[in-house]
């Protein structure tokens, strides 16, 4: 039996959950941390219109957050 299991390496992600509510990604990050999770990936929007055709619906709320 092969005892060289290596203990994986386990990321939390916040994504767009948030919504632009910053008390809401705080929670988010203490929840990761309480999991005891290994890291917390964030995802930066600087331009929505980067991954979104120009006529969805979710373009005009995704640039105020």
């Amino acid at each position: 039996m092969n005892n060289n299991f290596t203990k994986p390496y386990i990321i939390g992600e916040s994504a767009y959950n948030h919504e632009g509510d910053i008390q809401y990604l705080y929670k988010i990050i203490d929840d990761i941390v309480e999991l005891k999770l290994n890291a917390i990936k964030f995802h930066m929007l600087l331009n929505p219109e980067s991954n979104k055709q120009k006529k969805h619906p979710l373009i005009k709320m995704s640039k105020k957050w």
